[in-house]
């Protein structure tokens, strides 16, 4: 197969992917700024439960759905293949990830954190993202999801996003809870 980068395969893929990103930064930061506004007028009257906030596991929740949605044929299957498809997918990864990240560093600019709390949170989301690249590297569960993706076996499919999901809650509980107590036993 001979394969040509043309111009017009450069601009499908801007527009796959800004489209997306543009909706989504408008829609998703404006969703964001709503929850971290609610949060913070929540914190005020609650103080003592904004440290909970840390045990909230929204960073393997929305990268195990962000990959769910980017990796399997889900999209292709109800919109086609092509570029709407390709489109809602990037969207759909988009908002699960930048609506809770806005939420979390508007929420830790106006009620700051420690330096340890600070570290914690990038200790969570690296090893969340350190399950989750096997996936799209095809080795461990990756190379399960993979083969029976091929053979549209839903059921496998599912049981192995099942057990990347519980590896990902898993981590991001367990960093979560010590990130808890260590800020607990300092002063905050």
């Amino acid at each position: 197969m001979d394969a040509n980068l043309t111009l017009s395969l450069i601009w499908e893929h801007l527009g796959v992917s800004l489209i997306p990103w543009l909706i989504i930064m408008l829609v998703g930061g404006g969703l964001g700024y709503l929850f971290a506004t609610l949060f913070r007028h929540w914190f005020r009257g609650h103080p003592r439960s904004f440290h909970l906030i840390v045990l909230l596991p929204w960073r393997s929740i929305s990268i195990l759905i962000a990959l769910v949605v980017v990796n399997t044929p889900l999209m292709v299957w109800n919109f086609g293949l092509g570029t709407l498809s390709a489109s809602l997918a990037i969207g759909v990864a988009l908002s699960v990830l930048f609506i809770p990240w806005i939420t979390s560093t508007l929420l830790y600019s106006w009620l700051p954190i420690n330096m340890l709390g600070k570290v914690f949170s990038i200790v969570r989301t690296s090893i969340i993202l350190s399950l989750v690249l096997p996936v799209f590297l095809q080795t461990g569960v990756g190379y399960f999801i993979y083969q029976v993706s091929f053979a549209q076996d839903l059921s496998k499919m599912t049981l192995g996003y099942e057990v990347v999901g519980a590896m990902l809650l898993g981590a991001d509980l367990l960093i979560g809870v010590i990130q808890y107590t260590l800020a607990h036993s300092r002063t905050v």
